[in-house]
């Protein structure tokens, strides 16, 4: 990696919701990238995540695909996941884990990137409000 001047600096959220701004970067190989990238896409941090869980995925009026996902990673925003068949961006998804302490989750598909014979997946999680 290469850090230049005429690159644009990249600005980004804390999670106490403080703007910070990341230094420019170019000559980067995607090669040289860890399986899980903490800064890619996502404002908050990542937290490498185990086990297993159940997913729906529905696109459009159709009735769903049920299917048995891997848990990769995960913020306060989103998950990422190893899904063993290829889900369209913009799918909607519940998703319920085998470890009885994380709750159910519901959001959108926002990436699916294949790997080898799986795909990572990119999940937005939709946020409950409470009520007061």
């Amino acid at each position: 990696m290469v850090l230049t001047e005429d690159a644009v600096p990249q600005t980004f959220a804390f999670p106490s919701g403080q703007l910070g701004t990341s230094p420019a970067v170019t000559g980067f190989d995607p090669g040289d990238a860890p399986e899980s990238l903490p800064f890619d896409r996502r404002r908050l941090p990542r937290k490498v995540m185990s086990g297993f869980a159940m997913a729906v995925f529905t696109a459009g009026i159709s009735a769903g695909t049920v299917v048995r996902v891997e848990l990769i990673d995960g913020s306060h925003t989103g998950l990422g996941i190893r899904c063993p068949i290829p889900i369209e961006p913009g799918a909607s998804f519940s998703l319920i884990p085998e470890d009885r302490m994380m709750p159910r989750q519901v959001g959108i598909a926002v990436r699916c990137e294949e790997e080898g014979d799986q795909f990572h997946l990119g999940l937005r999680m939709r946020r409950n409000l409470m009520a007061a």
